[in-house]
C-alpha cells in the first residue's frame, strides 16, 4: 500500500486505513493533505493500480470509480504530474470485476 511511501520522513503516520477512506469518499482531511500529495504524484503507476485494485477489493466499489476519485483528489491538490493532465481509463477497463 502507498502508506508507506508517503510516511517516508513524517513522524505521525497515515494508516492503510485511513488512505482506503480518501480513495473512497475523495475526502481530504488537512493533517493528511501532504501525504496523499506524495501518493498522488511520488508514487508508481504500478503502486498506485495495486493500492486502487485492493480498495476495490475490500470495498466492492470499482477500481473505475476510485480512479475518478484519485484523479479527482489530484486535481483539487493542484498537481503538477502530467499523468493527471491526460489520464486515461482504459488500463482500469480490464481490471472491473465481472
Amino acid at each position: 500500500m502507498p502508506a508507506a511511501t508517503a510516511n517516508v520522513s513524517y513522524r505521525k503516520k497515515i494508516s492503510a486505513e485511513e488512505v482506503e477512506q480518501v480513495l473512497i469518499s475523495g475526502q481530504l482531511n488537512e493533517k493528511w493533505l501532504t501525504r496523499i500529495a506524495i501518493i498522488i504524484d511520488e508514487t508508481s503507476n504500478a503502486l498506485r493500480l495495486q493500492a486502487l485494485r485492493e480498495v476495490a477489493g475490500h470495498t466492492n466499489i470499482s477500481p473505475l470509480t476510485i480512479w475518478r476519485i484519485l484523479k479527482h483528489l489530484a486535481s483539487e491538490l493542484s498537481s503538477p504530474h502530467e499523468r493527471w493532465q491526460h489520464a486515461t481509463t482504459t488500463r482500469l477497463k480490464s481490471t472491473r470485476k465481472g
